[in-house]
């Protein structure tokens, strides 16, 4: 049952932080940002953004991070 919980707790920290659905999740302030102002982010979005481009790059852009709304 812990394992449950440290898991539940894990996935609810990783919607917090890149969920489209959630308004003030640091990808959607990312993504509705207007400025060029840098913005924190954590080490895990930065891990995911990084990954994702590394991504599209590869498949010399088949995969496209861009989230379109």
């Amino acid at each position: 049952n812990e394992l449950k919980t440290d898991i539940d707790s894990r996935l609810a920290k990783i919607n917090q932080l890149m969920s489209t659905y959630i308004d003030n999740s640091e990808l959607s302030i990312l993504n509705q940002s207007t400025d060029t102002i840098c913005h924190k982010l954590s080490n895990e979005t930065l891990y995911v953004i990084k990954n994702a481009l590394e991504i599209s790059t590869a498949t010399k852009g088949k995969f496209d991070v861009a989230i379109l709304k």
